[in-house]
């Protein structure tokens, strides 16, 4: 009878412990990670703020159209890079964008796109999922590209550090960054995607951004 009271006392100590492991999880992941990116802008001599803007780029959308960096010229861009593979940090990141979304006025601003890059699943695996997560396919665009186009978009382009120094044979699963891109398709400010507090200064900049840089695209409801 000893044996199996132990392996009861096992389970029941696994089961107790489980939700506490995933939160202590939770909470490591997002921490708030505040790494310096010089790459976004740089400062003149006479002062003026000089961004640093996309190369051009072309991905396959989950509808087997290409995405390029000149389609999203005229929207307001926010860039991350996930695999299904990294099931936490993934989930954790998209959770966090998706509360940004719904916090969005839709009524009053469209041009607001969310491109997740994926880091090298395959198209059985990679679909599936994307599927299952996308909200308006108007606005979150899932897609993918050759490993060689994925690191030099990462690494090279946005200067993810997860990214840099990597070579194409070993790209990392997941950058917890999230590039915002203007208009003009100027890379702005990066966030720490799986962290709420980040997520919320997100939405502040937002909409700073709209009133400050961009008011006459904003609709007025009463019309």
């Amino acid at each position: 009878m000893a044996e199996p009271r132990h392996r009861i006392r096992i389970i029941l100590l696994v089961v107790f412990l489980s939700p506490l492991l995933f939160y202590l999880a939770m909470v490591r992941l997002s921490r708030p990670v505040f790494s310096q990116f010089p790459f976004a802008y740089s400062l003149a001599p006479q002062g003026d703020t000089v961004y640093h803007r996309l190369p051009a780029f072309s991905l396959q959308d989950l509808r087997g159209g290409s995405l390029t960096d000149s389609a999203l010229r005229g929207t307001v861009t926010y860039l991350a890079f996930y695999s299904v593979r990294d099931t936490v940090g993934s989930i954790v990141l998209m959770g966090n964008l998706r509360r940004f979304y719904d916090n969005i006025d839709w009524e009053s601003y469209d041009r607001v796109r969310f491109v997740l890059v994926n880091t090298g699943d395959s198209l059985n695996r990679y679909l599936p999922v994307a599927q299952r997560n996308a909200a308006d396919p108007s606005y979150w665009i899932y897609a993918s590209g050759d490993a060689e186009t994925v690191r030099s978009l990462a690494g090279d382009a946005l200067h993810l550090p997860e990214f840099q120094g990597k070579t194409a044979s070993d790209l990392p699963l997941f950058s917890s960054q999230v590039a915002l891109v203007d208009k003009a398709g100027r890379v702005r400010k990066y966030y720490t995607g799986t962290d709420l507090g980040q997520i919320r200064k997100m939405e502040e900049d937002f909409r700073s951004l709209l009133l400050l840089e961009y008011p006459d695209d904003i609709k007025d409801k009463k019309n």
